[in-house]
Order: structure tokens, then C-alpha cells, then sequence
């Protein structure tokens, strides 16, 4: 997984790198619950490359809605590029 924010997005390198370690930690978490058993967790054994291309508003979000809006993101690149509609 790539995670990139422009810098006119956010000016400073300090914030974009904590908004990037925010991004990428919630990813981690939303992870390992989908590939811990969890309901949802049905066709996300293979994963693939891609990049997630980060907003300003990232940086003011809440964790746990961060970890919603990544798991609603995963939930539907599963749904539109999974295994079973290849």
C-alpha cells in the first residue's frame, strides 16, 4: 500500500508525515480486523497494490472515523476488484 499527500495539499513536511502515519495506522488496524475473522473478512485473503491519495481533511478527522472511512474504502475495492469478479 502507497500512501501520498501532496504538498499543496498540506505545506508543511511535518504535518504531511504525521497525516500519512495517521492513514497508514489506521489501515493496519482495519487490516487486521478484516483478516481476523470478522464478518466482512470474506475475499479479503488477497490482497492488492494500491495507493491511497490523502485530502487535507485527513489530518482533522477523528481515528475511529479514519478507521471507518479506510474500511468502507477497502470493503469496496474488495467488492468492485475482488477474486470473485475477476
Amino acid at each position: 500500500m502507497g500512501f501520498s499527500i501532496a504538498k499543496k495539499v498540506l505545506k508543511s513536511a511535518c504535518r504531511r508525515n504525521r497525516c500519512k502515519r495517521r492513514v497508514r495506522e489506521a489501515y493496519k488496524a482495519v487490516k487486521n480486523e478484516l483478516l481476523s475473522g470478522d464478518e466482512l473478512a470474506e475475499g479479503f485473503k488477497h490482497w492488492y497494490a494500491a495507493i491511497f491519495v490523502i485530502g487535507a481533511e485527513a489530518q482533522e478527522l477523528p481515528y475511529t472515523d479514519l478507521k471507518r472511512v479506510m474500511r468502507e474504502c477497502l470493503v469496496k475495492a474488495n467488492k468492485k476488484f475482488g477474486k470473485a469478479n475477476l
